[in-house]
């Protein structure tokens, strides 16, 4: 199944974490969405189950699957990086693993679809692919422009650091022509790279984005956001928080672990 930029309880932003609160707000609405189908098709063999139980069985399940995913992922992601597999492959290992949980757990309680069977196995892994498969489209389908998505489009480039990011190995990934970068943010397990006047959403960590443009382009300024140097237009004090505004209207928080190097870089 599937899995949007993530707060630090220390530097954190409230619009990100309205963002991410938003973000898996609808993934629960579209995997209970899913379970309503499923529950009046009476898919999978539940057809004899009555349609309240089956509502409750399919919506429920389905979301206590979601969950359970999300903690799955955040092992399986690790053992993936120890191996050096792409970061997808922490879906391909938990997928798996979350239908073999689900079998035994349904072969325990008695409810639904009954006892453990390699056909029980195969119907919950499928089933898992096939709503990771909708949760992979529809990410890629999200607005490739800022302006698109509610910033405003860059207008001015005033700093040559930042035009220097037109070439880096991070760009191998990115559609040709997509110019010099100027942030990354991470949602869920995805990277979301910034430019003039788009964004690209690539199946990387953050670590392996600011690798590929290399470690002196500019400064992580939050467990969730790196940011090139010169793309930084303001700087604000929201409470204790420091924010910054790039140059394409985007407001990154930056952690308070972070703001002695932010100062240092100048940026302030």
């Amino acid at each position: 199944m599937a899995d949007n930029p993530q707060s630090d309880v220390h530097g954190g932003h409230p619009a990100g974490r309205d963002d991410m609160r938003g973000g898996m707000l609808a993934q629960a609405g579209i995997i209970a969405l899913i379970g309503v189908v499923l529950a009046l098709t009476g898919a999978f063999g539940t057809a004899d189950i009555p349609f309240g139980w089956r509502l409750i069985y399919w919506v429920g399940g389905l979301l206590a699957a979601l969950g359970m995913l999300k903690v799955l992922v955040l092992v399986t992601r690790q053992s993936a990086a120890l191996a050096g597999l792409p970061p997808v492959t922490a879906y391909l290992l938990a997928i798996p693993l979350l239908a073999a949980i689900i079998v035994l757990a349904l072969g325990a309680s008695g409810f639904g679809m009954g006892s453990v069977t390699p056909a029980l196995f195969l119907q919950s892994a499928g089933l898992g692919a096939a709503i990771f498969g909708l949760f992979f489209v529809l990410n890629l389908r999200k607005p490739q422009s800022v302006e698109e998505a509610g910033s405003k489009p860059i207008t001015n480039v005033p700093d040559a650091a930042f035009k220097q990011l037109t070439d880096t190995a991070l760009h191998a990934r990115l559609p040709r022509g997509f110019g010099p970068i100027s942030a990354f943010g991470v949602e869920d397990h995805y990277t979301i790279v910034l430019g003039l006047d788009r964004r690209e959403m690539l199946l990387i960590s953050l670590a392996d984005a600011i690798a590929g443009v290399g470690e002196g382009a500019g400064l992580q300024v939050h467990r969730s956001w790196w940011v090139a140097h010169g793309a930084v237009r303001n700087v604000h004090r929201e409470g204790r928080n420091m924010v910054l505004e790039l140059e394409g209207g985007t407001r990154v928080p930056v952690s308070r672990a972070n703001v002695a190097a932010v100062r240092g870089a100048g940026w302030v």
